[in-house]
């Protein structure tokens, strides 16, 4: 709260024209600084920063105070870039950089936007040398919505007819400009698509939402290729200048984008096929639930970005557990009662090292082994111990249910 109100007071200093207004400012923040102990931290701002400020300015040049805004803007922090903006005299909107491009380029959360294109009036639509705008360079969906309800427009095309949902750096990032009217199908200068950019990328799940919307699969570019011919062609490889072959590191999201546009090639080749995106979701889920089956540790671990090494650890560790003898075999009859499956185990603290080079040898003999957990139980069903490690795997296969069933959370994880 402290920190937004020194941003409104030099937001204040400013940009009012009037004496009054600003004398205004700071009596607001006057009496809210009153509130504050002695021990806060904005207790004596914003003297103590512009001080600091006013010290550090006098070894740079205007150059070097241009590139300091831009970097504050790009940390968020706000507070500092007006106070520099206040100490030099130089009003935000004259912070251009040599390629034309406003600070609003480079607004990193939506508080940021409000603040430049609310409270200082930057224009959301200016366009740099290339023709690109704010929203071209949009990474957040908090970002694209700002822009937008300032007037953005997210169908904006550069020199190169590319418009911002080429940059679609993350599926948020795609499902909010889409959600404001992107056009999926747009075409650049080259012929290329929004789809050739997300899948040469590896973006499987921009993918997902691209043909969602509409995108065209078979879209070919002025090279004649596709986007999976261009998804093929960068995993082989890319000769650079030298001659080396340089192969992506993102291969894994690479042969999910190849795996999706794969399925969804084979919907489009079904004839008479009303709606192939319906289709291509059945399709998908038809081989996740496959893959679920034959490597389910793999299936969690690529769709909760959980080391499937730990999954493994966990799983096993657990089953183990409950798979011992001591526990299923059946005791002495003490009182009438079993007492093989109510006594007490006692278990030893086993260390992490050890409990990593022991479990992962065992996942094979885990899989393997799975069906026969029940060999061995005579009675007293069910057991008592076995119910905290039957929920945890119920847990799990919930989890791992609901994961795959998230909009746009495929898995394709293997053929």
């Amino acid at each position: 709260m402290e920190r937004r109100r020194l941003v409104d007071l030099q937001v204040a200093r400013l940009t009012s024209n009037a004496k009054g207004e600003t004398e205004h400012a700071w009596k607001a923040w006057e009496s809210a600084r009153a509130t504050l102990g002695p021990d806060s931290a904005f207790a004596k701002e914003p003297e103590a920063t512009e001080n600091r400020v006013r010290q550090e300015l006098q070894e740079e040049t205007m150059m070097d105070t241009l590139i300091r805004m831009r970097r504050l803007l790009a940390e968020d922090k706000l507070f500092e870039l007006l106070t520099v903006a206040v100490v030099a005299g130089i009003h935000p909107q004259a912070v251009v950089s040599a390629r034309g491009q406003t600070l609003l380029f480079k607004a990193p959360s939506a508080e940021a936007v409000h603040l430049l294109a609310g409270n200082l009036g930057l224009d959301v639509t200016q366009q740099s040398d290339e023709g690109s705008t704010a929203m071209h360079r949009a990474c957040k969906a908090e970002v694209v919505e700002a822009l937008v309800a300032y007037g953005a427009d997210v169908n904006a095309a550069n020199n190169g007819r590319t418009t911002p949902l080429f940059y679609a750096n993350s599926a948020a990032v795609a499902l909010a400009m889409l959600a404001a009217g992107a056009d999926a199908t747009a075409v650049n200068v080259f012929s290329h698509c929004p789809l050739h950019l997300a899948a040469s990328h590896g973006r499987w799940q921009v993918v997902w939402l691209l043909l969602r919307a509409g995108a065209d699969c078979e879209q070919q570019g002025s090279d004649g290729l596709t986007p999976l011919v261009l998804t093929n062609k960068i995993m082989r490889g890319v000769p650079g200048p030298d001659g080396r072959i340089s192969f992506p590191q993102n291969l894994a999201e690479l042969q999910r984008t190849k795996s999706l546009l794969e399925i969804y090639a084979q919907c489009l080749a079904v004839p008479r096929i009303s709606r192939p995106f319906l289709r291509f979701e059945q399709a998908v889920a038809t081989k996740d639930l496959s893959v679920l089956c034959q490597h389910p540790l793999q299936a969690l671990a690529a769709s909760s970005r959980i080391p499937v090494e730990l999954l493994t650890v966990v799983v096993v560790r657990f089953v183990s557990a409950f798979r011992s003898e001591s526990r299923v075999a059946d005791g002495p009859e003490e009182d009438g009662k079993s007492a093989g499956w109510h006594r007490p185990i006692t278990s030893e603290v086993v260390p992490v090292q050890s409990v990593l080079t022991e479990a992962l040898p065992q996942s094979r003999t885990f899989r393997a082994g799975a069906t026969g957990m029940g060999m061995g139980w005579t009675k007293s069903w069910p057991r008592p111990e076995l119910i905290v490690p039957m929920g945890f795997m119920t847990g799990v296969f919930f989890l791992t249910v609901f994961i795959l069933t998230r909009p746009g959370a495929a898995v394709v994880v293997g053929d």
